[in-house]
């Protein structure tokens, strides 16, 4: 069986520049990792599979192949798993920065109102509510 290497450990999150293009997150060129954010990377899965298979496809498999090939998916899943904490993690980030903005925004909209309530109270004390 060839030997196909694979990315060390360091994988998941950090480790790349900001700001990368969409390009950047297709398959590299030898089509064993991907990059899925800018702070994501992960094994192509269909490489994957394919060492499962050529360790199944043995009748007596290499130990060292096999252990291999389980370490890899291990980090797969790893790798996985902290995408979807990063995704859970940049979606509370949304929340949080909407409902701010939503909050200054109905803050702005209550101080104007109350500016309009008050010089429409003042207006028509003087009687210049009528002078349209």
């Amino acid at each position: 069986m060839s030997h196909v290497g694979y990315p060390s450990g360091g994988r998941g999150r950090g480790g790349s520049i900001k700001g990368e293009s969409r390009r950047d997150f297709l398959p590299t060129q030898n089509a064993f990792t991907k990059k899925v954010s800018d702070d994501i990377e992960l094994f192509n899965t269909e490489t994957l599979v394919q060492e499962v298979e050529k360790v199944f496809a043995l009748n007596h498999p290499d130990p060292h192949e096999l252990e291999k090939a389980k370490r890899m998916l291990k980090e797969h899943e790893q790798a996985l798993v902290e995408a979807i904490e990063g995704l859970q993690m940049h979606l509370m980030v949304k929340v949080v920065t909407s409902n701010s903005c939503m909050a200054k925004q109905w803050m702005g909209i209550e101080v104007e109102r109350k500016n309009l309530a008050e010089n429409f109270n003042d207006d028509q004390r003087k009687g210049s509510w009528l002078n349209c």
